[in-house]
């Protein structure tokens, strides 16, 4: 029974495809974001395409929701753009069988899976695609968290592991190992890396000739990069389930397969000069939805911003991280006397969204809206608060979700295509959150729903 829902749902995936193609082909502007998850009793499919400035790169990375019962739910990449149709559909059903056969593997009543991934490196030869799973089985002492790769040969159309593309011996093993950088999912640090340091000399040629394994999922898994190859060991539950070390091409390349095409992408890395690619590698911080058009091509030019995205003569409001990502969101507020207010997205030296693009008037194309249920976590206390407005066809909703009985705090933006109703999440780090939506309760220049 559970291999036929699976399957069933892979071919409702395939057909959702399609519709992506079509819909991608009709709508080329180019975004970023992250996409939530509906829960449904059916899985869902949700497309989304990337924001990025073509160089040599004919695709486009776009992103598929699954739902299955509300326990496992997640985000997978499929590509979209490829001038040889056939080749983007082989590509887009080897993802699509292998993320398959993963949820298959866990696919158990009493599983709570989540999944999302990244793209560290999408060249014309390679893709490489990182998943993050939260694991959790019902009786299980505490969640897990689980880690997998796939790297993707686009030329030959096939999946590939390491062996594929580096000669493995135990000389190779002792540089991966003593020459690798420890970079993540925790914030590096000399103790943990001391920490880590019994994992990293127990790595041997054995190790990277048996990785990136679709059969054994704690296996060791490798990923690519700009300038670096990237490799997985698990490690104890309190250092993060898995840990992710990286090394410089340069450091490998006595060991390299030349007669891989994959390692065309890298030349300039190993030739050591700069690189000339003007896009951001990682595809969670540049996936944003489709639904959430955002009209831009080249950053935005404006005065200088703080680290909060806000100017010299601003006052934060509220502001925070995306998840996943090095960008934020903030809503600001300038001038002496509160002249305008205006929300932005991006970076400190790249703003990719600002709104609105005049100040004047500035006031009247935002509404804040709240709702206060008191009583504590006894009655099931609320403190919701949203900050919207409209531009080309969608609504924001920023979101700032306090609730008495979880005692958690909820930040993000909510993108809806008033044309189609469809709906996009972008989640941010509450904890990291700064300033508050409740400062707008009574400012008198704003318009206020509740």
């Amino acid at each position: 029974m559970k291999r036929h829902r699976v399957w069933i749902l892979l071919l409702l995936i395939t057909f959702g495809m399609t519709a992506c193609k079509k819909e991608a082909d009709v709508n080329s502007t180019d975004l970023e974001a992250t996409v939530a998850l509906t829960p449904t009793e059916e899985p869902t499919i949700a497309p989304t395409i990337t924001i990025e400035k073509p160089i040599n790169r004919d695709y486009r990375v776009v992103n598929q929701t699954i739902n299955l019962e509300d326990r496992i739910t997640g985000n997978y990449p499929q590509i979209n753009g490829l001038i040889e149709s056939d080749k983007e559909a082989k590509i887009n059903q080897l993802i699509t069988e292998d993320i398959m056969s993963f949820i298959e593997a866990f696919n158990e009543s009493d599983v709570t899976l989540e999944i999302n991934y990244d793209v560290p490196w999408k060249g014309e030869k390679l893709l490489s695609i990182r998943y993050y799973m939260y694991y959790y089985a019902e009786g299980a002492a505490h969640p897990n968290n689980n880690y997998k790769t796939l790297n993707i040969d686009l030329e030959n159309e096939k999946i590939i592991r390491l062996s594929d593309v580096v000669n493995i011996d135990e000389n190779f093993a002792k540089i991966m190992s003593m020459n690798s950088k420890y970079s993540g999912p925790l914030d590096p640090s000399q103790d943990l890396e001391d920490m880590l340091k019994d994992n990293k000399l127990g790595i041997d040629a054995k190790t990277f000739l048996e990785s990136d394994s679709h059969q054994d999922y704690y296996s060791s898994y490798t990923y690519f990069t700009e300038n670096t190859l990237g490799f997985s060991t698990s490690v104890p539950h309190a250092l993060g389930d898995y840990a992710l070390f990286e090394v410089s091409y340069a450091d490998i390349k006595d060991y390299i397969k030349n007669t891989s095409p994959i390692w065309k992408d890298f030349e300039e890395a190993f030739s050591g000069k700069p690189s000339t690619n003007e896009e951001d590698q990682s595809s969670t911080e540049d996936v944003i939805s489709e639904n959430a058009a955002l009209e831009i091509t080249e950053a935005v030019d404006f005065q200088e911003l703080d680290n909060n995205l806000c100017g010299e003569n601003e006052e934060l409001v509220f502001g925070f991280p995306i998840a996943g990502s090095k960008k934020r969101l903030a809503v600001c507020i300038g001038g002496t006397s509160q002249e305008y207010i205006t929300y932005r997205f991006g970076t400190k030296d790249k703003v990719e969204f600002e709104f609105p693009e005049e100040q004047s008037d500035s006031w009247n194309k935002f509404i804040y809206s709240y709702y206060l249920r008191g009583g504590q976590k006894e009655n099931e206390g609320l403190d919701l608060n949203y900050l919207t407005f409209e531009n080309d066809g969608f609504q924001y909703k920023i979101y700032q979700e306090t609730a008495a009985e979880s005692g958690k705090t909820e930040v993000g933006i909510l993108v809806t295509d008033l044309a189609t109703n469809v709906e996009t999440k972008i989640e941010g780090i509450a904890e990291e959150a700064e300033g508050s939506l409740i400062t707008l309760r009574e400012n008198d220049k704003i318009s206020i729903e509740n």
